[in-house]
């Protein structure tokens, strides 16, 4: 619940609050929960889960682990196509037993919730075109009271197979309208050339690590500050391009063209910053 909800509400009641959305652990008033607030920014961050991506607002956005019933086509009315995603049927893998220890993040190689398993050619996954857009700028405005400059996305992942030269098979954004592989021109994304991991961003590309076939923690950082876009595996920089116009907003995607299979895995966060 944000400041401005909790000013909505005292304008409509007139007196009273229902705490209830508040999800800080703070007591009192509505002027000293606002105070609270104020000085907590995180408390006013709205977090959506995939199935609520196309249409409802926020600050974080992820893929939590999923279930079969989210699964493609083939899930029924909890499939993740029902939600305006393109999710190829039968994608989702590692539904069994959990194999994690309590609240770890050692070993990431052992979630049973695998978010999307392409490993087959022309697997994919693509969600809503919503990232970057002026609709999550307007909302995180009116959210978090100051306008967004970054998005950031991470996820764990792996590629299972990484030596091939491959350069539209990979994990990112794409402007895709439809289920087909990843655009060099057009798309940012992190693919293996058989030799090096490599980030794409529309036409320009920065060269990272060596292949190998871990799992790790990628991400991709949009900068409007500093007009660049810089990727990351496991925390480290890999470098920077240009940041890119006119091709927003983005859905979340993962494409294989033929042999450089992958994984994304939950959890997938994308989110804003000032």
């Amino acid at each position: 619940m944000s400041v401005q909800d909790l000013l909505n509400y005292q304008a409509i009641r007139g007196s009273g609050y229902d705490s209830s959305g508040f999800s800080a652990n703070v007591s009192g008033n509505l002027f000293e929960k606002l105070a609270y607030m104020i000085a907590n920014p995180s408390a006013q961050r709205r977090h959506v889960g995939a199935r609520s991506w196309a249409d409802e607002p926020g600050t974080d956005f992820w893929v939590m682990p999923l279930d079969g019933s989210m699964d493609g086509t083939t899930g029924g009315a909890g499939a993740l196509n029902v939600y305006n995603w393109e999710v190829i049927a039968g994608l989702l893998s590692g539904l069994g037993a959990g194999t994690q220890d309590f609240l770890s993040l050692t070993g990431p190689g052992t979630y049973p919730e695998d978010a999307f398993d392409l490993d087959v050619a022309a697997d994919y996954f693509f969600s809503p075109a919503v990232f970057g857009g002026t609709a999550h700028r307007e909302a995180f405005q009116v959210i978090m009271g100051a306008t967004p400059t970054k998005m950031k996305a991470e996820w764990y992942g792996r590629f299972e197979v990484a030596g091939n030269n491959e350069p539209t098979s990979g994990m990112g954004f794409a402007i895709r309208k439809t289920t087909t592989p990843l655009v060099a021109a057009n798309d940012i994304y992190i693919y293996s050339n058989g030799t090096n991991f490599i980030l794409n961003a529309a036409g320009s590309t920065d060269t990272g690590a060596a292949i190998d076939t871990d799992n790790h923690l990628w991400g991709i950082t949009f900068d409007s500050s500093g007009n660049t876009i810089e990727w990351f595996i496991d925390d480290v920089s890999q470098g920077t391009v240009t940041l890119v116009q006119d091709i927003y907003p983005l859905k979340f995607a993962g494409y294989v063209v033929t042999a450089n299979f992958l994984q994304v895995k939950a959890p997938v966060h994308i989110w804003y910053e000032v």
